[in-house]
């Protein structure tokens, strides 16, 4: 039976993360604020270097209590650009108890007002964490397993008309799968999933449409974007596979000042041909739905979608009110078949760069099984 944590563990997670929110940003002046166009208005900005390590607690079922750091630094190239949002620089490592661990580096540079858009990173993960099987009607029985994956990813877009980029990506990764105990691999080996390192290189073509006034804590506008990635035997990767994935997010002001904003954001993902286990969708994964644990409901396909209630109460603190709906499922033909997963629940925000409206997150959402914390820095979406 899954284990879930306890009031007292939530009650201490809680007041660690307020702490380590009160204290974990820093911004040094480099020069005063320069005019910028947003929507047809001239509006101050700041062109600042801010710069903020967060330290963070997490904790999930599947991998216990841990640590996550991001050091993260937001800046302008060209201070005379008064287009193009603040370039990141960002890290990230973690190691929880039950000995997983990983990191990584990525980079976004936005460059020539705005007219290019470059990001890349890469990193390597081991985590020993959970297979509940493939689907939606997963049963709460799991075996245990070590995942580990070496990832890297290239992506360049350029601005084809207002508001729109469109441009090329391209995927590397290479993983394994390792069981605790003979049963377990046996389990893998009847699910497919590789106890070999296998690679895969998918370069694709994407599509961006980004109307948002704000990138990390948006109050008005529109978020598209469009994916499609493909890997070939032919071409050096172990399987042959597509995938496709498309996502709408939009953002309402409810008064003039904004401290109410009402976001919500919908998101299909769609595998064809041979998809390994680590490429398929998890209703739990980014910009999906919160209240699941990671890997308890995954399949070649997903639908989700989401909204949010977002309140600048005071200062630097605000709250949040969330609900969502989402399935996976095997193929289109038999979307019918898949359980539709609930989410809602409540969350606390605190802004560690005033400068650049970046906040970090404590949620705490329900879902179908119950309920789970999470800790991050910038918004679910």
């Amino acid at each position: 039976m899954l284990s879930r944590p306890g009031p007292a563990q939530h009650l201490q997670f809680a007041l660690v993360v307020a702490v380590l929110a009160t204290s974990s940003a820093r911004a040094d002046e480099r020069e005063g604020p320069v005019a910028v166009e947003e929507e047809g208005k001239a509006q101050a900005r700041d062109h600042r270097f801010g710069f903020a390590v967060v330290p963070g607690p997490t904790y999930s079922p599947a991998l216990g209590w841990g640590i996550m750091v991001i050091p993260m630094a937001m800046y302008d190239l060209v201070p005379s650009d008064r287009l193009s949002p603040a370039s990141t620089t960002a890290g990230f490592g973690f190691y929880t108890e039950n000995e997983s661990w990983g990191a990584g580096l990525f980079q976004k540079l936005y460059l020539d007002e705005d007219h290019w858009r470059l990001k890349g990173g890469g990193g390597f993960a081991h985590v020993n964490q959970r297979f509940y099987g493939v689907g939606a009607d997963a049963s709460g029985s799991f075996v245990g397993m070590t995942m580990e994956a070496v990832f890297a990813l290239a992506e360049g877009l350029y601005q084809v008309f207002p508001s729109g980029y469109a441009g090329l990506i391209i995927w590397f990764r290479q993983s394994r799968f390792e069981g605790v105990d003979a049963n377990a691999d046996a389990v893998l080996d009847a699910a497919g999933l590789n106890r070999q390192w296998v690679h895969a290189i998918t370069p694709g073509l994407r599509f961006d449409y980004d109307t948002r006034d704000v990138q990390t804590t948006p109050r008005r506008g529109l978020y598209v974007f469009n994916t499609l990635r493909g890997a070939s035997t032919a071409l050096g990767s172990s399987q042959s596979y597509a995938r496709f994935s498309t996502y709408y997010a939009q953002f309402i002001a409810v008064d003039s000042e904004a401290r109410h904003v009402l976001a919500w954001n919908t998101a299909v993902e769609a595998g064809f041909g041979d998809v390994p286990f680590e490429e398929y969708p998890d209703i739990a994964g980014n910009k999906a739905l919160r209240g699941y644990i990671k890997g308890e409901y995954t399949d070649k396909n997903m639908l989700s979608a989401q909204v949010e209630w977002r309140w600048n109460v005071w200062w630097r603190l605000g709250l949040t009110a969330f609900g969502g709906l989402g399935t996976v499922f095997p193929s289109w033909g038999r979307l019918d078949e898949g359980t539709w997963l609930p989410s809602g629940g409540a969350g606390l925000r605190f802004t560690i760069l005033p400068e650049r409206g970046m906040n970090a997150r404590l949620d705490f959402a329900w879902g179908k099984d119950g309920g789970n914390f999470y800790f991050s820095v910038g918004e679910a979406f």
